[in-house]
């Protein structure tokens, strides 16, 4: 079948991809003078087909350590005799604000699924990595996808106090007992919880942190519970307070 024809100098020929192995064509110019004199030339090429690079199964925003296992890939070769789905090249990177992606992982030899696990930030941050699979078929054809995934952090609970140890009766409470904040990780419902020398709960849970130690010489353990904001790991962190001994007040005459 005649695919076009033209009489210009410099053609210009569309050809379709073929969607399986190859496609052969033959491009003959005719050259024709004035006196009735023409000259053929021909010449055949082949047209490869194309793989197809396509994974599936990346969730858009979760909480991590996430196994790029999970990834479905179905990335096809374009040739009728090979075995699909076909492994490829895939590179991770951690974006970054700068926009100066890092590398973190890229493939070693050809593989149906990233042997690399994503992990959470732990300062409370969340990451954005980019997934890349390259595909090549033995004809030398290529292509390639990327997909993006979110991983939250955990939930991240930090206690910040003026003093640890102070003479009694010892107040405390949210002045000079603070949390951190880390709004990207915590649900803001943070909960304080007090516990004596035994373990006994003797305030809270609560929102807000209001207790004395009124005794010389005790402590109590002081416990802040953070919820994650996404569903991820919860978190806990925990201070000993504790109240100095009273002096022993003593003079001769």
């Amino acid at each position: 079948a005649t695919l076009g024809s033209t009489t210009s100098a410099n053609p210009t020929l569309s050809i379709t991809t073929p969607t399986t192995d190859f496609a052969a064509y033959t491009l003959t110019l005719i050259a024709n003078d004035d006196q009735g004199c023409s000259d053929i030339i021909s010449k055949s090429f082949e047209v490869y087909a194309h793989p197809v690079a396509l994974f599936t199964g990346l969730q858009p925003d979760t909480c991590g350590p996430y196994n790029l296992t999970k990834i479905n890939n179905t990335s096809t070769t374009g040739l009728s005799n090979s075995t699909n789905p076909n492994p490829g090249i895939w590179t991770i990177y951690k974006i970054l604000p700068s926009g100066n992606d890092t590398v973190l992982y890229t493939s070693s030899s050809p593989e149906l699924k990233p042997s690399f696990i994503l992990t959470a930030d732990t300062s409370g941050n969340d990451i954005l990595y980019r997934i890349k699979l390259n595909v090549v078929n033995s004809y030398g054809c290529r292509d390639e996808v990327n997909d993006t995934i979110r991983i939250w952090p955990n939930a991240k609970a930090k206690i910040n106090p003026t003093n640890t140890t102070d003479c009694a009766p010892f107040i405390l409470n949210n002045t000079n007992i603070t949390s951190a904040y880390y709004p990207i990780a915590n649900d803001p419902n943070i909960t304080w919880t007090v516990y004596d020398a035994n373990g006994v709960v003797i305030y809270g849970p609560a929102p807000s942190l209001i207790d004395t130690i009124s005794t010389p010489n005790t402590y109590v353990w002081v416990v802040l519970d953070a919820t994650s904001l996404h569903g991820c790991a919860n978190d806990k962190d925990s201070l000993k307070f504790q109240t100095l001994p009273n002096p022993d007040a003593a003079f001769a005459v």
